[in-house]
């Protein structure tokens, strides 16, 4: 109580990077636990959707932040 309610682009932004880290993490072990062959172009391809998702994230919660030269 007492705490301001998390805007939608906050929440939005926490789980667009929260699975960013579950692509980079869960991707692999999948590949691995199903005994196919992790690749160049699969860790690179892993890589840029987890780094996409998690920039946009960052740039979401970038938008809803206060900016102090503003105030």
């Amino acid at each position: 109580m007492g705490e301001n309610p998390k805007t939608v682009s906050e929440m939005l932004g926490e789980a667009l990077r929260e699975i960013a880290v579950l692509v980079i993490v869960f991707a692999p072990l999948d590949r691995w636990v199903e005994r196919r062959p992790y690749t160049w172009n699969n860790m690179w391809g892993t890589f840029t959707v987890a780094a996409i998702l998690f920039a946009l994230g960052v740039f979401l919660e970038r938008l809803r932040a206060p900016h102090p030269e503003w105030e």
